[in-house]
């Protein structure tokens, strides 16, 4: 007797869809033909540059970084806000979001369009990425368009809780301390109760009784009901106009610790300190 393979054996591209290992030699039209969709309009917005964020060149120094965000697929680059001292007496700079990044078409005409920025400013357009009317923004819609503030009731913004922002070590490069407070948004268009055509709800009525009769049955498990209901005339919509409802918000947040504080005072600091006094000699 053959051997068959047991029910639980997986055959790559058999049993299950997936894409195909990316491969450096195929073309636009190849890659999208296996599954491959880039996610934004043009290749300066598709470009992969900049840093995961975990560390930067060193020095840092420059008035902005940048960064790519592989959640959402996207480079963007982070602003010098000022100078930090409040980490273990180690002087930090901090750079936060570049609100330019989030600009609509209308406000940045040359690149909101590449990311299919047509909302009001101050979110992200994630659609493409989710399959679903998904945006993201600063919590609160901090930095936004004051028609996603005033559109929502019980929103606050507040910089200091809901900002984001890196700290880094100039001299090393490395990552300190960093809040990410991303905010998550599903847009809501314009709803109304369906309506059901008359003739509708006397065939579901029939064929209700009909199964009442041939079962014994006293009821059609609320679908007469249901269609009566629907029947009924009704003006009750609900005018959102594309409002764009904050489902949740969180704050990813990382503070290295005193000893890596102390690293850095007792090893570059040191080192930085000695080569003064050599030069004093």
């Amino acid at each position: 007797m053959d051997s068959q393979p047991a029910n639980d054996s997986y055959v790559e591209g058999e049993n299950f869809p997936f894409c195909e290992p990316f491969q450096l030699e195929w073309n636009a039209s190849t890659a999208e033909s296996k599954g491959y969709v880039l996610v934004w309009a043009t290749d300066y917005a598709n470009r992969i540059a900049g840093t995961d964020a975990n560390l930067f060149g060193a020095p840092t120094i420059s008035d902005k970084v940048q960064l790519y965000i592989n959640d959402i697929y996207r480079t963007a680059y982070s602003i010098y806000q000022k100078d930090t001292t409040d980490w273990h007496g180690v002087t930090l700079r901090r750079y936060g979001v570049q609100n330019k990044d989030s600009q609509n078409a209308t406000l940045n005409p040359t690149e909101g369009w590449q990311y299919y920025n047509y909302a009001p400013s101050g979110m992200q357009n994630l659609t493409i990425v989710a399959t679903l009317p998904l945006f993201i923004s600063k919590p609160h819609f901090l930095d936004a368009d004051p028609s996603l503030i005033s559109s929502v009731v019980g929103l606050s913004p507040n910089r200091a809780i809901h900002d984001t922002y890196i700290d880094i070590e100039p001299n090393t490069g490395a990552l300190c301390r960093v809040h990410n407070r991303v905010q998550v948004i599903y847009q809501m268009n314009n709803m109304n109760l369906p309506e059901v055509n008359p003739s509708t709800v006397v065939a579901v009525d029939a064929l209700c009784a009909g199964i009442a009769n041939a079962t014994n049955a006293t009821s059609c498990n609320g679908l007469d009901v249901l269609m009566k209901c629907l029947g009924t005339p009704s003006n009750w919509k609900m005018y959102n106009d594309r409002v764009y409802v904050p489902y949740a918000w969180i704050d990813q947040s990382a503070d290295a610790d005193e000893d890596d504080a102390n690293s850095i005072k007792n090893g570059l600091y040191m080192t930085d300190n000695y080569a003064g006094q050599i030069q004093l000699w």
